[in-house]
């Protein structure tokens, strides 16, 4: 009997959206539904750390700052191929 109770009471918690159950209030429906608004979390480690940092931003945030690093890195490329294309140097 105590069992179908606890089972009952568990059920009725789920169904009610009991605590642990319920949606996060401060994410709207919307923003459930646009994946670029998504939070993810990642460990990263910083140059002269050993440990790891749990960093968190949305998918849009991820994206562009792997579009500035890639831009970054391509600049570099170039500089090195063409010394000439940096600000006020005219090759001389």
């Amino acid at each position: 009997m105590r069992i179908a109770i606890c089972i009952s009471l568990t059920l009725a918690s789920i169904l009610a959206g009991g605590p642990g159950y319920a949606a996060d209030p401060q994410q709207s429906p919307a923003a459930k539904k646009d994946r670029s608004q998504q939070v993810v979390c990642k460990e990263d480690t910083y140059v002269g750390s050993h440990i790891p940092q749990r960093v968190c931003k949305t998918r849009e945030e991820w994206d562009e700052a792997a579009k500035a690093s890639q831009q970054l890195l391509d600049r570099e490329r170039d500089l090195q191929k063409d010394p000439s294309i940096l600000p006020g140097n005219h090759g001389g």
